[in-house]
């Protein structure tokens, strides 16, 4: 999931001491090098699920040109989240991993580890950050687990889309030209709705209700811990990964710029820019230092 770079509406907790024409570009970085290290992984689907629709041609820019673009919807993270998963269920896929556009240098291994866990007894896998919320978010279609073979799979050129009852990476499996999901009487304002199945599946049910996106602080540190409570009470068998860090502040870029000079080639967009940045700025400021930079 990403956002369109724009200039003081990314990255803004950069700024100072970056610029905010740096901190956007800096961010187009992030996407860059987080889709050349996601295509690494086999057997997946890679898609971008973007915010704002209005500046979609903004994003395309960015985003290679073989992965799809979906718009995301909803008032808040909890409902973007929930109209993803829908959307991508909806179509067939049986797993779904979800991943921001913070954090370029997440390890690859935690990625594929949360399909390995989906792939086994767990049906919600969490990726904890350092701030509290989490990088990661994974999840099994839940009528695969209820050995349930409803699916809306149309042909290519019907509406655009194309499904495929495959692992999915990212934010959907949809291709094509066509950003409306299709019409069903299943779908209903961006969730699935299966009351006969409430019964069949303890927990299962509520994926497709949202309500484990359902009253969460959002931007707080408490998102991590209130989405575990809300997994154990819904009883859904939860797996946490090892803890990660976003970069959303001086800090955490810090903590990218000292430690990833072992990934020059993975980060090389990102390393190339944040080399130039300081450089400037040591030659406005005087500041000496090499920024973990080389």
């Amino acid at each position: 999931m990403l956002k369109a770079p724009v200039a003081g509406q990314v990255k803004t907790r950069l700024v100072p001491p970056l610029s905010p024409k740096d901190a956007a570009r800096l961010y187009t970085c992030f996407i860059l090098d987080t889709f050349h290290r996601m295509n690494t992984l086999p057997d997946i689907d890679i898609i971008a699920a973007f915010t704002p629709q209005k500046l979609a041609h903004r994003v395309r820019k960015v985003v290679p040109p073989q992965i799809p673009l979906i718009p995301q919807k909803g008032k808040d993270l909890g409902e973007r989240l929930h109209n993803v998963f829908s959307r991508l269920f909806f179509v067939g896929y049986e797993k779904v991993a979800i991943i921001g556009s913070d954090s370029p240098d997440l390890p690859i291994e935690y990625i594929e580890k949360s399909f390995l866990l989906l792939d086994g007894k767990k049906e919600l896998v969490l990726g904890p950050s350092e701030d509290g919320g989490y990088y990661l978010i994974a999840m099994s279609n839940p009528l695969s687990r209820l050995g349930t073979d409803l699916k809306f799979v149309p042909k290519v050129g019907e509406g655009g889309f194309s499904g495929q009852t495959r692992t999915s990476f990212g934010s959907s499996a949809i291709g094509g030209g066509d950003e409306n999901p299709p019409q069903s009487p299943f779908f209903k304002g961006g969730g699935l709705k299966f009351p006969s199945l409430a019964k069949r599946g303890k927990g299962r049910f509520e994926i497709f209700s949202g309500q484990i996106f359902q009253d969460i602080p959002w931007s707080t540190n408490k998102v991590l811990e209130e989405t575990k409570r809300k997994a154990k009470n819904i009883g859904l068998e939860l797996a946490i990964l090892p803890k990660w860090y976003d970069i959303d502040d001086f800090n955490s870029l810090m903590s990218l710029m000292i430690l990833r000079n072992n990934m020059k080639k993975e980060l090389m967009t990102t390393n190339k820019l944040l080399k130039k940045i300081f450089k400037d700025i040591h030659a406005k400021t005087g500041k000496s230092g090499s920024w973990g930079i080389e």
